[in-house]
């Protein structure tokens, strides 16, 4: 995005995470800081797009791309692994 002229130096295959994503078949919990100056929120947008429910997206407000650990993403980490949790059909114990 930044330096295309470069984009020859890495396989194509390696950068697309869309097709990644879409094949995952598990809960997604997808961060973006609302200041990201490296990679464009809508670019978060677009892979989030390309996932399986469940899903969720959570933009930081006030958050760079390497400042992104709030108190804020702190709660919705733990909402959501409550929400997996609950999920989960119940173990049962082997004979």
């Amino acid at each position: 995005m930044h330096y295309p002229k470069l984009s020859w130096l890495v396989p194509p295959n390696k950068l697309d995470s869309a097709s990644r994503i879409s094949s995952f078949r598990g809960p997604v919990l997808q961060s973006h800081g609302a200041r990201d100056r490296t990679i464009p929120i809508s670019c978060g947008a677009k892979l989030f797009q390309a996932a399986n429910q469940p899903k969720r997206f959570v933009t930081i407000e006030n958050a760079d791309h390497n400042n992104w650990l709030t108190e804020d993403y702190l709660h919705e980490l733990d909402h959501f692994i409550e929400r997996c949790h609950k999920a989960q059909p119940a173990q049962r114990d082997s004979p």
